[in-house]
């Protein structure tokens, strides 16, 4: 064989060679690299709610005639209890007036602070003063308010109980002629009346004019 042929021949078994390793090299299925690991979220503290938080003692000032109420996270009970201390007002309270309160009412009459505390909440009040000074507050008296009334549809109703009843027809009165006649005759007594007073006038009138 010439050198020319063996050269050749190299080359195609090299050429084979390689291309053999390729195809051993792709399909090898290489492993995935390993994905970064992610931040963790940081952990979040559930709300507060106030009904969980131990209440706190409120502020009640009472002072000419003036009411002042500041409450944060608290109970209405007793602010109402400390108002009783403060204005010497009786207090008739419910079980569970123990709802939370939050804010700042007054400084004013003691009747519109307690309004703006009570307006809004589960209870129904009444607030009463005195004869000498109804404007006060000698009493305040609270009740739990009921729960609002759910509203029913009416039942719906058949169409031939909404229909139009007939009307009547009018019946022709009776003895048109006898109630006629009765008519006539009271005209006629009334009219005999007007002519005897008339007479009886001019009897009297003649009987009081002088006589020559």
């Amino acid at each position: 064989m010439s050198s020319g042929v063996r050269k050749t021949a190299l080359l195609l078994l090299l050429l084979m060679s390689s291309f053999s390793l390729i195809r051993h090299s792709e399909g090898q299925a290489q492993p995935p690299s390993p994905l970064p690991a992610l931040p963790s979220p940081p952990a979040v503290a559930p709300p507060s709610v106030a009904e969980q938080a131990p209440p706190r003692a409120p502020i009640v000032v009472y002072q000419n005639d003036q009411l002042t109420i500041l409450a944060d996270n608290a109970t209405l009970s007793s602010i109402l209890q400390l108002v009783r201390d403060r204005t010497g007002a009786l207090l008739d309270l419910p079980a569970g007036a123990e709802e939370r309160v939050f804010g700042r009412f007054g400084p004013g009459p003691v009747r519109d602070v307690l309004a703006a505390l009570l307006n809004g909440s589960r209870f129904n009040y009444v607030m009463l003063g005195s004869a000498e000074n109804p404007d006060g507050l000698t009493q305040i008296i609270l009740s739990s308010r009921p729960p609002d009334p759910v509203v029913n549809n009416p039942p719906v109703q058949q169409m031939a109980s909404l229909a139009p009843e007939p009307a009547e027809a009018e019946t022709p009165p009776q003895n048109t002629q006898q109630e006629g006649d009765r008519i006539a005759a009271e005209e006629q007594m009334r009219q005999q009346r007007s002519l005897q007073l008339l007479q009886n006038l001019e009897e009297r009138q003649r009987a009081l004019q002088p006589q020559n």
